[in-house]
C-alpha cells in the first residue's frame, strides 16, 4: 500500500522524444493545436491524453535516465487545481515548477505503452540513449519497486514509498485502516492497494484499488446538461451529460455518476419527448431549457451525492449521485 497522492497523472518517455516537434511524435495528441500560435516541442514529458507538459529544461534534467510511469505532485497542502495553474502554462516559469516534484510508481515497458510504436522508439534509442534503462515487458510490481528505488532515488522522480501488507487476513485490514487514518488525518486523499505480484496494466484494473473516505451531502436539482460524444467512449450525445445542483449554502455543483437509464430526458408533453432527444443531440454540453426534464429526476428534486472533500473555493471534490431523496 502507498498513499494516493492528488496529483496529476503523466509519463516520462526517458526523453526520447525531447527536442522532437509534437506532431512528429506518433502518441501525441494534436487535435486542438491549430489553437496555439507556435509550434509546440516535446520535452518528453505526456499527459494522459498525450498532450506536452511543458517543463523548465533544467527541470527536465533531473528526472531519470528511464521511462517512468507517475505523478506532478507538491505536497498534501497543495490543491490540485493549485497545481494544474502552475504547470499547464505554455511558458514555464522557474518559479512554478521548483516545488514540483515527478512521484513515480511504475516502470511500464515501452512495449507496453507504445506497442504500435515500437519501430518508432527503436529508431529512437540510439548512442545517446543507450545509457537508459530499458524496463523488461513482464515485471511484476515488486520488481518493478525495487527497480524504481534504484534508478529514480535521488532524482526529482523518487518512487512513492510503498509498504508491504502482512499476509494475514485479520492483520492486513487492521494495518491498512491505521495507515489510511493517519495519512488522511494529515491531508492525503486515501490509500492506494497494489498486487505486488502483478505486472503492469495500461488500464485500469483489479491489481490496483483505491480506498479512500466519502463524505457525503444533499442538493436541490436546478436544471440538467446535455451531454456530448467523446474520443475517451463517452456516448452521452442526447442524453443528460451532468445534473445542476443548488447547494444549501448557495453553491452551484454539476453533478455527475449516473448510468445511462438515468440520463434519459424527455419533454413536459408526449409532443416534446422526441424533440428533447433532438434537442439535446444539437446542443450539447448546453443546459436544458425549462422544457426539458430528465425522465427519472425533475427539477426541485432533492438528490444525494458523495464527495472527498472540498476545493479551496468551497466546492465539494469528486462529486458523484449517489442516491435520490424519496422522504416527503
Amino acid at each position: 500500500m502507498s498513499e494516493k497522492l492528488d496529483g496529476m497523472r503523466c509519463y516520462w518517455d526517458g526523453g526520447i522524444t525531447r527536442g522532437m516537434t509534437k506532431s512528429d511524435v506518433p502518441w501525441a495528441n494534436c487535435e486542438k493545436d491549430e489553437r496555439y500560435v507556435g509550434t509546440q516541442i516535446s520535452t518528453g514529458l505526456w499527459s494522459r491524453l498525450g498532450n506536452v507538459i511543458h517543463a523548465p529544461d533544467w527541470w527536465i534534467n533531473e528526472l531519470p535516465k528511464c521511462p517512468a510511469d507517475g505523478e506532478l505532485y507538491i505536497n498534501r497542502e497543495t490543491f490540485r487545481q493549485d497545481l494544474m495553474k502552475r504547470i499547464k502554462k505554455l511558458a514555464p516559469s522557474d518559479e512554478d515548477w521548483k516545488p514540483v516534484f515527478l512521484r513515480t510508481y511504475g516502470l511500464p515497458s515501452y512495449e507496453k505503452m507504445f506497442p504500435e510504436h515500437m519501430r518508432f522508439i527503436a529508431n529512437r534509442i540510439t548512442v545517446p540513449h543507450q545509457s537508459y534503462y530499458l524496463p523488461s515487458n513482464n515485471l511484476t510490481f515488486r520488481q518493478e519497486y525495487y527497480l524504481l528505488q534504484k534508478h529514480c532515488q535521488g532524482t526529482r522522480a523518487a518512487p512513492v514509498p510503498q509498504i508491504e501488507l502482512p499476509l494475514s487476513g485479520k492483520l492486513a485490514p487492521e494495518k491498512l485502516k491505521h495507515f489510511a487514518a493517519r495519512v488522511i488525518g494529515l491531508g492525503a486523499e486515501g490509500v492506494m492497494l497494489r498486487d505486488p505480484n502483478q505486472p503492469y496494466e495500461c488500464c485500469r484494473s483489479h491489481n490496483l484499488l483505491k480506498f479512500k473516505p466519502f463524505d457525503d451531502a444533499e442538493g436541490t436539482i436546478t436544471g440538467f446538461i446535455t451531454g456530448r460524444e467523446t474520443e475517451l467512449g463517452s456516448k452521452l450525445l442526447g442524453l443528460m451529460g451532468a445534473m445542476i445542483l443548488r447547494l444549501d449554502d448557495g453553491v452551484r455543483l454539476e453533478l455527475s455518476g449516473f448510468t445511462n437509464e438515468e440520463r434519459k430526458l424527455e419533454g413536459k408533453s408526449v409532443v416534446q419527448a422526441v424533440s428533447a432527444r433532438s434537442w439535446a443531440k444539437a446542443n450539447p454540453e448546453t443546459e436544458c431549457p425549462r422544457w426539458i426534464e430528465c425522465v427519472h429526476f425533475k427539477r426541485d428534486d432533492r438528490v444525494t451525492f458523495k464527495y472527498r472533500g472540498l476545493t479551496k473555493d468551497g466546492v465539494p471534490s469528486e462529486a458523484r449521485y449517489f442516491r435520490k431523496d424519496e422522504r416527503l
